[in-house]
């Protein structure tokens, strides 16, 4: 049994002519359309479909978990790498304004902002930003403070570079957990893997 098929050919330039013969396959081009006819009929046996669904389950069961580990992953970097460019900002901006700058972060509600100045904390604040999804503050250590876990922490930049320092710990999906450490001498953030104390 014959079967008659129309494709577009674009790159046809013979107004009618023979294109291929192959394998009981015969294509004609006519204008913008190529003619082809088989001898017989292809197809794929209800085997061959189950074993490629089958290998595309285990493919995806191997696939996924590594997908949304990473993207767990990078949340906890995204949220780290964030908070080290606040610390920058609040410490450049103290030196530039020349007055004093502060990092606010409420425990609580996994978020943080900026603000001027050593008043109230909700006075005249940047933006409040939130940690990434499936990421939260686990504390906050000061030397000479006991280390919270609940509430606000002000952690302070003064105008000549110099900021508070402060050790925060947040953690990501599977107990991942990163030390945002922040430098007493020159206001920077430096970001370690796992959970480390603050010294002093």
């Amino acid at each position: 049994m014959r079967h008659l098929c129309l494709v577009p050919c674009a790159l046809s330039l013979a107004p009618i002519s023979v294109c291929l013969m192959a394998d009981n396959l015969t294509t004609w081009s006519i204008g913008a359309f190529m003619i082809q006819h088989r001898d017989c009929c292809a197809g794929f046996t209800l085997i061959e479909l189950t074993v490629v669904l089958l290998i595309l389950t285990i493919a995806l069961g191997l696939v996924l978990p590594e997908a949304s580990s990473l993207i767990f992953r990078n949340s906890l970097q995204t949220s780290a790498r964030r908070l080290a460019g606040a610390v920058s900002y609040a410490r450049s901006q103290a030196m530039v304004e020349g007055r004093p700058w502060k990092l606010v972060v409420d425990l609580d509600n996994n978020s943080y902002w900026l603000a001027a100045g050593t008043g109230n904390a909700d006075a005249g604040h940047t933006r409040k930003r939130s940690l990434e999804s499936g990421v939260r503050f686990v504390d906050v250590e000061i030397p000479g403070q006991d280390t919270r876990t609940a509430g606000q922490v002000t952690i302070h930049f003064n105008p000549k570079g110099l900021a508070e320092p402060a050790v925060l710990h947040i953690e990501g999906s599977g107990n991942k957990v990163r030390t945002l450490r922040i430098k007493a001498f020159n206001g920077r953030l430096v970001i370690l893997d796992g959970y480390v104390r603050v010294e002093g």
